[in-house]
């Protein structure tokens, strides 16, 4: 009897019961057609995107072949003859435009009002072109390198094999400003495994006849300069600087007295007692006078 009336009640319901799962199914149908048009205008939006970064590359590699990449200057600052070195050919000022016209590690080649010379990228505001502009000058070198470019690897091979992650090729006072201001610049060569975060040196100044000097304005020595990265893995010529240090006219040479580099991983190379290890040829770090 009751399997009777559960069966009744069954069959009334039929109709109902129908009609749901018809109504069910149409909405089904529905979301999978929204679906479908969704994922069509996602393809869209993903050949769009990549279209425009085509468009963008095959700019950047256009310019990097014949022109340039446009830059501001972060810093008043000397473009130089060379890379590194060499007289001083057009002071610029913090906020010009200028155009980088060629790469050498992390040194720009900047042109201002068809002068041209060289800066440190540290001088520049970063920017995804500049970025894609060194990139691809280095694909650019990578195919066809040239004499310089092989005796960089040269070296940061040499480096590696040593256990150095690190040269330093250069070490000097910049200055004195106007105001008796006197800042440095430390250069390096990286051979880095990994890449680095930071750079943070320690260094004294001397006079010319090796006496240590100081700050006449908080009557500081020692001073401490921390640089934010990233450098890659063999990022080759590098270096830290500022522009102010110390306020006193007498300072013409610094001893670094601490190099260190932290790595992104949290670790670190700490160089102290066995800094001389890290020295370029003709990098002293030694400002004392001998009559």
């Amino acid at each position: 009897m009751k399997h009777l009336l559960l069966l009744l009640l069954l069959l009334a319901e039929a109709p109902a019961l129908a009609q749901s799962t018809e109504t069910l199914q149409v909405r089904l149908d529905s979301l999978k057609g929204v679906h479908a048009l969704l994922q069509s205008r996602l393809s869209e939006t993903e050949a769009q995107i990549a279209s425009i970064q085509k468009e963008i590359d095959r700019r950047v590699f256009q310019e990097a072949s014949t022109g340039g990449i446009s830059v501001t200057i972060r810093k008043d600052v000397d473009i130089v003859e060379r890379p590194r070195s060499g007289p001083v050919v057009k002071r610029l000022s913090e906020g010009m435009q200028v155009v980088v016209t060629d790469v050498d590690g992390s040194y720009l080649r900047v042109g201002h009002e068809g002068q041209f010379g060289w800066i440190s990228d540290l001088w520049v505001h970063q920017t995804e072109d500049l970025k894609k502009y060194r990139e691809m000058k280095i694909a650019m070198r990578v195919a066809e390198p040239d004499e310089h470019e092989l005796a960089l690897l040269a070296k940061i091979t040499e480096l590696k094999k040593s256990g150095r992650p690190v040269l330093i090729t250069e070490a000097y006072t910049t200055g004195p400003n106007s105001a008796d201001g006197v800042g440095y610049w430390i250069e390096f060569l990286l051979a880095n495994n990994k890449p680095i975060k930071y750079i943070r040196s320690t260094v004294r100044p001397y006079n010319s006849v090796g006496d240590l000097r100081s700050s006449r304005i908080g009557g500081y020595s020692t001073h401490s300069l921390e640089v934010v990265g990233p450098w890659d893995p063999d990022y080759g010529h590098s270096g830290i600087s500022t522009d102010v240090a110390w306020y006193n006219a007498q300072i013409s040479c610094i001893e670094i007295t601490r190099l260190e580099l932290e790595y992104a991983d949290g670790s670190k190379h700490i160089f102290v007692n066995d800094l001389p290890k890290i020295l370029g040829d003709g990098v002293s770090n030694d400002c004392s006078y001998t009559p």
